[in-house]
Formats: structure tokens, C-alpha cells, sequence
């Protein structure tokens, strides 16, 4: 198979979509655990209980909150573009491996490549995005040639 942009935003929207379902259940689930403990006349144990419930569900309620953030950023990202220049949605090689800007979902492997997908916000991605083949950028001592927009 082909390696390219479309390619990669739809192995991550894909994977995001997963995290999202299981965020989901995983809310629903604690949902259903805070309304059975209501049932409880246990006191101080009950309060406890049920205020720990609480704090895990805000705490997965934000986590859903920014996969579907990032899913709605990845979906307005148009891969199919053939871009000269760095750019949202860009799938490039580097002298220091293959990278896709547009979600933060750290070292994927799509046929047979090993790809590290970037925020647009990651301090690499902002280096990158504008450059052009044969341009480079500096992060942490490193060099980062681009030698392919994909």
C-alpha cells in the first residue's frame, strides 16, 4: 500500500474514534456506578465513594472533551492536498524519520513505516510547518532536513 496523507489522517481519526468510544463507555459505566451507589445509606463511606466517582468522571469527561476536539480538528484537515509547503495535514520525511502534523498521537506503523503523528501545537510541528523540501529546522540540537512532502 501507498504511503500518504490520507492515508495517515485516517489511521489516526480512526484510533481517535476508538479512544472516544472507550472514553465513553468508560463514562457510562461510572455513571452507573455513581447512580447504584446512591442506593447506599452507608454514611462518610458513602460520600467518599461517591465523590471519588465524581472526580473520575470529570476527569474522563475532559479527556472526551479533547479526542473529540482533536477529532474535529483532524476531520477539517483536507489530506488529500499536494502541498509544496509544510502544512496541516502534511505527511513528511526528515532525515530523522516520517512525521504527520494534525494529531497528537505519538509513533503509528501504516505499512510497514513508522510514523510519529504531531499536534499542530508541538513545538517539532511549529519548526516544520512552512518549510519546503530541502529545507530544515532546529529542535533540541536536532536537525530536521525534509527531503519528502507526501
Amino acid at each position: 500500500m501507498l504511503l500518504n496523507s490520507q492515508l495517515v489522517k485516517d489511521t489516526c481519526l480512526n484510533r481517535l474514534l476508538d479512544k472516544q468510544h472507550l472514553l465513553n463507555e468508560a463514562l457510562l459505566q461510572l455513571k452507573e456506578a455513581s447512580a447504584n451507589e446512591t442506593k447506599s445509606t452507608a454514611g462518610d463511606k458513602h460520600e467518599v465513594a461517591k465523590a471519588l466517582l465524581q472526580s473520575e468522571q470529570e476527569k474522563l469527561g475532559q479527556q472526551f472533551q479533547l479526542i473529540t476536539q482533536q477529532i474535529h480538528a483532524l476531520q477539517k484537515i483536507n489530506g488529500t492536498l499536494n502541498a509544496t509547503t509544510v502544512s496541516a495535514g502534511s505527511l513528511i520525511e526528515t532525515t530523522k524519520g516520517y512525521f504527520f502534523i494534525g494529531a497528537a498521537l505519538g509513533k503509528l506503523n501504516i505499512s510497514n513505516y513508522s510514523i510519529t503523528a504531531l499536534s499542530v501545537a508541538a513545538p517539532l510541528a511549529q519548526k516544520l510547518i512552512g518549510l519546503k523540501v530541502n529545507d530544515s529546522c532546529c529542535l533540541n540540537e536536532q536537525i530536521y532536513n525534509v527531503t519528502k512532502i507526501l
